[in-house]
């Protein structure tokens, strides 16, 4: 996982297209959120955690955040077209797929820059 804007955007691409995928994980959280794990779900992420911290030590990434915050700063930088409210949305007024995409790349980059440019 050396393309760490590049995976914000394909989740933020994979939300869109599914929209249902956000709103059961908010569900879930709701639902169950004090039960324990589910074990794939788990290992799952982890995988994903150990793919960023792999690229951290290959010089992909500053290693500003550690590797398990900075899977949840690109999640939820995906997540922030699906998330908000409608009236958010209106008053934001981007709803041009492609400059969303563009802005979700964006952040994610800057979150993996060292930030000493």
């Amino acid at each position: 996982m050396h393309d760490l804007p590049g995976f914000a955007v394909h989740l933020s691409d994979m939300y869109t297209e599914y929209p249902e995928l956000p709103r059961l994980i908010t569900w879930q959280f709701v639902q169950h959120g004090g039960e324990p794990a589910s074990a794939c779900p788990v290992e799952s992420v982890r995988s994903r955690i150990a793919a960023i911290a792999g690229a951290q030590a290959d010089g992909v990434d500053s290693g500003r955040f550690e590797a398990r915050v900075l899977f949840m700063l690109l999640i939820h930088v995906a997540m922030l077209w699906n998330m908000a409210g409608p009236d958010v949305l209106a008053a934001v007024d981007l709803t041009d797929p492609e400059e969303r995409r563009e802005i979700v790349r964006s952040v994610a980059a800057a979150l993996v820059e060292d930030g000493r440019h």
